[in-house]
């Protein structure tokens, strides 16, 4: 049961900007958080949709806005999430965006709505739809106009991810996992000190 809970929180928190480590932290609770929180969660996310950061040259200004929808959504399940936390996570997926642009890397049309509908099938085939179901109450649309709406987040993870991958080493040891974080970490800051960050 936590692991299908672990899986669809997952789904949500990592497009609504919230890491593993504050997903993990709702998992470990010893009573599954009561559905109402999910719903007011989805209104969160709704809300925080109006705001998207915005960049000119070397600059990304995030709305404050966005970042207080992260860290109330957080403070919603009761689990330790900083302003700063929000801050990088928005940061973390701008910046390494934005780097895979500059560095030529694309993703299509076709692969984007690929990715689209295989996150509109693994949610409506969750056994825990549950969660989804009062998720999406709260954020007032079906399903199919939930994902459409996370289109462009999708595509930047997509870049993201393709970028990090073709960085970091694809096969390494249980010993090789320490040094892998550190590279993962050095990608990340790299990208960051590229950019002046602006919070209004």
């Amino acid at each position: 049961m936590k692991k299908k809970i672990l899986s669809i929180l997952a789904v949500i928190a990592v497009l609504s900007g919230i890491t593993a480590l504050a997903v993990n932290q709702i998992a470990a609770q010893p009573k599954e958080p009561p559905a109402y929180k999910y719903r007011e969660w989805g209104e969160i996310d709704a809300q925080a949709q109006q705001y998207t950061p915005r960049v000119e040259k070397n600059v990304i200004t995030i709305a404050s806005q966005q970042i207080d929808a992260l860290e109330k959504a957080a403070h919603l399940f009761g689990i330790s999430y900083s302003r700063q936390d929000a801050v990088d996570a928005i940061v973390r997926r701008e910046t390494l965006y934005l780097t895979a642009l500059r560095e030529g890397y694309t993703v299509s049309d076709e692969e984007i709505d690929a990715h689209v509908q295989l996150q509109i099938d693994s949610s409506s085939k969750a056994q825990n739809s549950d969660i989804f179901n009062e998720y999406f109450i709260g954020y007032g649309k079906s399903l199919e106009e939930y994902w459409k709406d996370q289109r462009d987040m999708l595509a930047k993870d997509l870049l993201a991810g393709r970028y990090m991958e073709d960085r970091l080493p694809q096969s390494y040891s249980q010993n090789d996992e320490q040094a892998r974080d550190s590279m993962k970490r050095k990608l990340e800051e790299d990208a960051r000190s590229a950019f002046e960050i602006v919070i209004e």
